[in-house]
Formats: C-alpha cells, structure tokens, sequence
C-alpha cells in the first residue's frame, strides 16, 4: 500500500487557475489584497515563488463557485470572511455556506 501521509501537495498558479477556473490575475489580485493568499510564499517573487494546498484548491473552487456562478460580490465575500474570521482556514472549506439573492 502507498503511504501518502509525508506527500506535499503543492499547486503553481497555473494549476490552481486550471483546477478551479479561476484567472491567474484574479488569483494574484486576491493574494495582493489580502482576500485569499497561497498557503506556500518562498520568497514572494515570480510565479514560482507561489504555492497553493490541496485545501486552498477547494477553498478557491468554492470562492469561484460563490462569487462566479451566484454573482455573490467580491465586497460581501470580504464581509463574509470578517464575520467568520474565528474559523481561520476552514472558513471556505469546513462550512456549509447557502446563497440567497447574491448573498451568503
């Protein structure tokens, strides 16, 4: 049996975009603002300083689901984040969120 337990996953930019259907400057333009940064910063510079986990993959699916597919804005997601700040990194993840007239 393979043991995956000491496995990085790590995603570039580019994956990330791909995965979750995201633009890579809209993922940049949330790194830069603070909305939602990769979990993995080498050195802040290039595209390959960059790292995204496999749980700020399904994190950012979800922010693309909320934000692209319910027309939730970008202004609200920040509200959201500050109400439920205390959940820290399983806010996008670990939480049943529902979306009523463009809002969470």
């Amino acid at each position: 049996m393979l043991d995956i337990s000491n496995v990085i996953a790590a995603f570039s930019e580019d994956q990330v975009s791909n995965l979750t259907q995201l633009s890579i400057g809209r993922l940049r333009y949330w790194a830069k603002t603070g909305f939602f940064a990769p979990s993995y910063v080498a050195d802040g510079k290039g595209p390959y300083g960059k790292f995204y986990s496999f749980k700020d993959v399904v994190a950012l699916r979800t922010l693309e689901m909320l934000r692209v597919r319910n027309g939730v804005p970008l202004q609200h997601l920040r509200r959201v984040a500050e109400i439920l700040a205390h959940l820290k990194d399983d806010l996008w993840t670990d939480t049943k969120l529902r979306v009523w007239d463009r809002k969470v």
